[in-house]
C-alpha cells in the first residue's frame, strides 16, 4: 500500500508516494529542477523556468525540444505517443517514450499566473505500467503550479510550513546531521532546522543548548551574539509539546540588534530535534506596531507546520 506526503515548493505542490526521496534540487529566480527517486530508479523530473507572457512557448514546442534533446543522447528512443493533454487547467502536451525497457511519460504546459514554462517526466519500467499508472495519476490529479491566496506552502525533507508568498528560500542545507531552509523577505529572516538523531542528542544537551550551540552558529553566527534568551510558552503542535523562546541578536559595540522568536520541539515520530524562528531587521528601536506584526508572523506561521 502507497503511502502518500505532499511536496510543495515555489507554488508547485503535488502529493507524492512517501518512499520518493529528493534525489536532486537546484533552484533560482529564474528556474526550478527536481528529481525524485525510490529504492530502484529515478522516477521523477519536475523542471520549470521563468518565461515572460509574450514570449510563453506551446505545450507542444516544449515536448518536441525536449524530445530533440534526448535523440541526442538516446540513439534508440523511441516516440510511443503524443496527444493534447491537460495540467490543472492549463492546456498540456503528453508524449509517450520507450527505451528498451524505459518508459518515459512527458508532459510540457505553460502556467500563465506565474509565467513558468514546465516539462514533467515520469520514468519507469514496462512491465510496472499498471502499479506505475495509478500513481502518476494520483500525482497529476493533485498537481498544482500556481496557488491563490497570500500564503504558500514549502516541503522540506518531510516538514511542511506555509508562509507570505513575499518570503523567498534563500539558502538550504542538507546533512546527516543539521539541515536548514532559511527565506528572507524585507531584511526579516524565518528558518526551518531539524537534527536527526534526537535521542542520543539530548543525553549530551538540552533541545536549547542545540539551539545556541548549533543551529544559531551555523544559521546566524554573522548577526551577532545571542542575549536575553528567556521562555515564554508551551503549546501544542502536531501533538508535539513546543517550548517558545525570545532572543535577541547583539553586535559588540553597536546599539543595533534583532528580536527573534523561537520554537524548539522533538517529533518522536521521525527522532528530529526541530526548529523554527525568525529574525527581525536589525534596528535601534523597534515600534510596537512591527514587533506585532512581528509577533503575529511567528504565531500564523508556525501553526502551519506539519513535521511527521
Amino acid at each position: 500500500m502507497v503511502t502518500w506526503e505532499m511536496f510543495a515548493w515555489s507554488e508547485i505542490t503535488f502529493f507524492k508516494p512517501y518512499e520518493w526521496e529528493i534525489s536532486k534540487e537546484e533552484y533560482s529566480s529564474k528556474g526550478y529542477y527536481l528529481s525524485l527517486e525510490d529504492m530502484k530508479m529515478r522516477r521523477l523530473e519536475l523542471k520549470y523556468e521563468k518565461v515572460p507572457f509574450d514570449k510563453a512557448p506551446k505545450p507542444k514546442k516544449i515536448i518536441d525540444d525536449f524530445i530533440s534533446k534526448v535523440n541526442e543522447q538516446i540513439s534508440d528512443i523511441k516516440v510511443v505517443s503524443r496527444r493534447e493533454s491537460s495540467i490543472y487547467g492549463h492546456d498540456a502536451y503528453k508524449a509517450v517514450l520507450r527505451t528498451g525497457d524505459f518508459i518515459l511519460d512527458c508532459y510540457g504546459w505553460y502556467c500563465d499566473y506565474t509565467e513558468r514554462a514546465f516539462l514533467l517526466n515520469f520514468i519507469y519500467k514496462f512491465d510496472e505500467s499498471k502499479e506505475i499508472n495509478s500513481i502518476l495519476n494520483r500525482i497529476l490529479k493533485s498537481l498544482k503550479c500556481h496557488i491563490k491566496g497570500n500564503n504558500i506552502p514549502w516541503y522540506f525533507q518531510g516538514i511542511l510550513i506555509s508562509l507570505p508568498r513575499e518570503f523567498k528560500p534563500v539558502e538550504k542545507k542538507t546533512t546527516t546531521g543539521l539541515s536548514y531552509l532559511k527565506f528572507y523577505h524585507d531584511e526579516n529572516t524565518a528558518l526551518v532546522a531539524y537534527n536527526c538523531m534526537a535521542s542520543l542528542i539530548l543525553e549530551e544537551e538540552s533541545i536549547d543548548s542545540w539551539f545556541k550551540n548549533k543551529v544559531f552558529k551555523e544559521s546566524f553566527k554573522k548577526y551577532g551574539k545571542i542575549s536575553n534568551f528567556s521562555k515564554e510558552a508551551v503549546l501544542k503542535l502536531n501533538n508535539h509539546t513546543v517550548s517558545v523562546f525570545s532572543y535577541d541578536i547583539r553586535m559588540t559595540l553597536s546599539p543595533r540588534k534583532r528580536k527573534c522568536k523561537v520554537a524548539l520541539w522533538v517529533c518522536d515520530e521521525t527522532n528530529r530535534l526541530i526548529c523554527y524562528t525568525i529574525v527581525s531587521k536589525e534596528m535601534i528601536r523597534f515600534k510596537e506596531n512591527y514587533m506585532h506584526k512581528l509577533h503575529s508572523l511567528f504565531e500564523n506561521t508556525l501553526k502551519t507546520i506539519k513535521c511527521h
